[in-house]
């Protein structure tokens, strides 16, 4: 597996919920693909010096989500996505991640062009990871 998972101790997230946001956010830029492996929940608990349990929260989530899927004495994959939200639900979330993203980045006084930029920067790098135009 190719992805390098790191986790914060002492943030207000979760660390289980770290793993789940640096998986979702390989598996939607093309760094994991549908068939990749995850790490065992032991060998990821030793990686990150964290409990076990906290791994398997994270990777229970995973599945229910329907991101990965447990094989039975394989490990656990990185499945196809499915999209099973509506359009008007897709918006919905789109507007509560901008909400969220303008409420964090409003405390750190920034110019709207250095946002901007920084913004650009990201959507490019994804569009990229994808094998997508701009």
């Amino acid at each position: 597996m190719l992805l390098d998972i790191k986790v914060r101790t002492g943030s207000a997230v979760p660390i289980y919920q770290q793993i789940i946001d640096q998986v979702k956010r390989a598996v939607a830029t093309g760094e994991l693909s549908p068939g990749d492996q995850l790490p065992s929940i032991r060998a990821l608990s030793k990686k990150l010096t964290i409990n076990p349990n906290t791994v398997t929260k994270a990777y229970s989530e995973l599945i229910r989500e329907a991101v990965a899927e447990s094989r039975s004495g394989r490990g656990l994959f990185i499945i196809e996505r499915v999209q099973f939200y509506s359009e008007e639900e897709r918006l919905k979330r789109l507007e509560t991640a901008i909400d969220e993203f303008v409420n964090k980045i409003a405390l750190l006084d920034f110019d709207a062009k250095d946002i901007w930029n920084k913004l650009r920067v990201k959507i490019k790098e994804i569009s990229q990871r994808k094998g997508q135009d701009e």
